[in-house]
C-alpha cells in the first residue's frame, strides 16, 4: 500500500482554490485585490505537477479504506459559505478520484 499523501495534497490544492474562488465571487466579481489571494495556490502549482506520477500511483493503489479516508479528510477540509454547493463540491471531487481511479486501475489490466 503506497497511502494517500500525495493524493492528499492534490485534493487540499482543488479545495483551496475552490474555497478561494467561492470567496471571491461572494459578490458577484473579482477585483484586483483578490486577484491576489490566488497567489499561495499559484505557488502550490509546481508541487502538484513534481507530484503527478506518485498521485496517479497512489490511485491506483486506492483501497476502499483509503477512499474513506479521503472522503473524510475532504468534508474535514473544505468549508464554504453555501452548504449546498459544498456538498456537491465534496461529492463531485470524490466521484471524479474514483473514477480517476478506476480509470487506472483499467490501464493496469491492459499491462498484465
Amino acid at each position: 500500500m503506497l497511502g494517500i499523501d500525495n493524493l492528499k495534497k492534490l485534493v487540499k490544492f482543488s479545495l483551496d482554490v475552490t474555497e478561494q474562488i467561492a470567496s471571491s465571487l461572494a459578490d458577484g466579481k473579482i477585483t484586483t485585490m483578490e486577484i491576489f489571494g490566488f497567489l499561495p495556490q499559484l505557488v502550490e502549482i509546481p508541487g502538484v505537477v513534481k507530484s503527478w506520477p506518485n498521485i496517479v500511483a497512489e490511485l491506483k493503489d486506492l483501497t476502499p479504506e483509503e477512499r474513506l479516508e479521503l472522503h473524510a479528510y475532504v468534508v474535514s477540509e473544505f468549508d464554504i459559505p453555501n452548504d449546498k454547493v459544498e456538498s456537491f463540491v465534496e461529492n463531485a471531487l470524490l466521484q471524479a478520484v474514483s473514477l480517476i481511479s478506476l480509470v487506472e486501475q483499467f490501464k493496469g489490466l491492459k499491462d498484465k
